[in-house]
């Protein structure tokens, strides 16, 4: 939240938002003219977004050097997780059961 362009960006959506409800309200020629920021304000927000994209993947790209390309997705340690909770002898029959339908559901990707 304290990201400077977190706040530049939700400073951009709550002007563009006030500018839309006065388009509203007011029928003013002056106003008119003014409400033409708003395509900028767009442009501003578009530039925030590719920022926050470009380092987005910046980040992911050095977390894949620094682990060798050694990544895996969530879904991959959810499984692992699980298949070794099927080997717990504590478990009884049904919770086992549970245990393979949820390992069968998220292998097939249909969740």
């Amino acid at each position: 939240i304290c990201d400077s362009w977190n706040m530049f960006d939700c400073f951009i959506v709550v002007v563009s938002m006030g500018l839309s409800i006065l388009q509203f309200v007011s029928d003013d020629k002056m106003l008119d003219q003014i409400l033409g920021l708003r395509g900028i304000l767009r442009l501003l927000r578009l530039i925030v977004i590719f920022r926050k994209v470009s380092e987005t993947q910046s980040s992911a790209s050095r977390l894949k050097s620094r682990s060798s390309g050694n990544i895996t997705m969530a879904a991959d340690r959810v499984l692992d997780t699980l298949e070794s909770l099927q080997g717990t002898r504590i478990l009884d029959r049904k919770t086992r059961r549970d245990l393979q339908f949820a390992c069968r559901v998220i292998a097939s990707g249909d969740l």
